[in-house]
């Protein structure tokens, strides 16, 4: 007889998968460590690139309103502006690739800074990785309502007469509107002269101390209403439904099939496991889905632009070639 056996026959079958049972049971009445536990339930901390009450920043919260409404995880953004983007970004580079801190930038930082900043102190392939588009807007160009300029054939025709050509407002350089009006200017043969303002700018050509500015419709719109600006044209190939009396740039007598657009996307750092971005992912696709939330996103101007991590890496490829071609053509720098 084997020790086996004998060891069997001292303790009965019944008792013995009594026991292994309640071993089971208290096993699972363990809970799990902290980090494990609650990993899913802490709050997503979003590293934004935009000043707070931005287009952007407006969009972020509303998507992460939706996102908690339908039980997933709670976002919470943190506006650091400034330096073109890198100050945002380098947060996200500091931050472990857990997936709990996220990046919120658009296409300027994506391409156009890179592309106008050989030696920028972050790689876009080397320190991060995409998780999901947001939206894409056109740029809506704008004037003072006490300009002279009535339309857009007016400003660009002083554009080309006199040397100095005409000024405009930006944010910073490398913003997706600085290089879209210098790639109008090229294809007219016109020359405009960028002048940073913290706040964007509207103020400034209300006042007159620009000729014009590109923005978006969330930000215009306010100066529209307020009988402060007019916009002479929009940088979509159609018009607005929101603002439909706005001719596109072609339709207004610029170049043909101009358009210039931003994309605005979240990005995870670099070895952020593919199941807690795809986690991630599935979250903020569901809730761009919503009803409510494509209202509100059209609302503020915006189209939503939902995507896999894939489909994001392919728009993001596709507009840098699209970029560095636009900048290797019309010259433009940031030293």
């Amino acid at each position: 007889m084997t020790h086996a056996m004998r060891w069997r026959r001292g303790f009965p079958r019944h008792g013995f998968l009594t026991l292994m049972a309640a071993t089971v049971l208290v096993a699972l009445a363990v809970p799990a460590p902290a980090s494990a536990q609650d990993a899913s339930k802490r709050p997503v901390r979003v590293v934004s690139a935009f000043p707070a009450g931005t287009g952007p920043d407006v969009a972020m919260r509303l998507l992460g309103e939706q996102v908690a409404k339908q039980g997933g995880r709670h976002f919470v953004i943190e506006a650091i502006p400034g330096g073109n983007g890198v100050i945002a970004v380098s947060a996200l580079k500091r931050a472990p690739a857990d997936g709990n801190t996220l990046l919120l930038v658009s296409n300027a930082h994506l391409s156009i800074v890179p592309a106008l900043m050989p030696n920028a102190p972050y790689s876009v392939q080397r320190d991060m990785v995409p998780v999901a588009t947001l939206y894409s807007a056109p740029f809506f160009l704008a004037v003072s309502a006490n300009s002279g300029f009535r339309n857009l054939q007016e400003l660009l025709a002083k554009a080309k007469a006199e040397e100095r050509g005409v000024s405009y407002s930006i944010a910073y350089f490398g913003a997706a509107q600085h290089l879209g009006i210098e790639v109008l200017g090229n294809l007219v043969g016109a020359r405009m002269l960028p002048v940073p303002y913290k706040d964007g700018g509207l103020t400034s050509v209300a006042k007159g101390e620009v000729d014009f500015n590109m923005t978006v419709l969330n930000s215009v719109q306010p100066f529209v209403e307020a009988g402060k600006v007019r916009v002479l044209a929009v940088s979509s190939l159609q018009r607005s439904e929101l603002m439909p009396d706005v001719p596109t740039v072609q339709e207004a007598g610029g170049p043909k099939g101009y358009q210039a657009e931003t994309f605005v996307g979240l990005m995870a750092p670099r070895g952020t496991p593919a199941s807690v971005i795809q986690e991630a992912n599935d979250q903020i696709a569901r809730a761009l889905r919503s009803p409510e939330l494509i209202e509100r996103y059209k609302r503020a101007g915006v189209s939503v632009l939902s995507s896999t991590p894939a489909q994001m890496l392919t728009l993001m490829q596709d507009d840098a070639a699209r970029v560095a071609e636009q900048v290797r053509r019309t010259g433009i720098k940031v030293e």
